[in-house]
């Protein structure tokens, strides 16, 4: 069920957005002891993009995607926009299959 629900919200979802809101929040915290994710929170029943500091795990969240801040400490914004939104494209589906049914 929450397999279902998660492929049928990254079929929805505009991949652009979350990249774009994954930059932002680093832009933002400019850390790199800081985890970028993308998940899907029960609670909420939506894919979110989030920032936590390392080896924080909160339980009501199904982790798609994960990023370390260093990451974005490059300085090519063109190369770390298109990397990202590959490596997203690439992580999500392979994240959503491991799901339990």
């Amino acid at each position: 069920m929450k397999r279902d629900r998660i492929s049928e919200l990254w079929q929805e979802c505009d991949i652009n957005q979350i990249v774009s809101s994954m930059i932002e929040k680093a832009d933002t915290w400019k850390d790199s002891s800081t985890n970028f994710c993308l998940v899907y929170d029960e609670e909420q029943d939506d894919l979110m993009v989030i920032a936590e500091r390392k080896n924080t795990k909160t339980p009501s969240l199904t982790y798609l995607f994960v990023v370390d801040g260093y990451y974005f400490m490059e300085y090519d914004e063109e190369w770390l926009y298109e990397s990202l939104r590959d490596d997203i494209a690439e992580a999500v589906p392979k994240a959503i299959e491991e799901l339990e049914v």
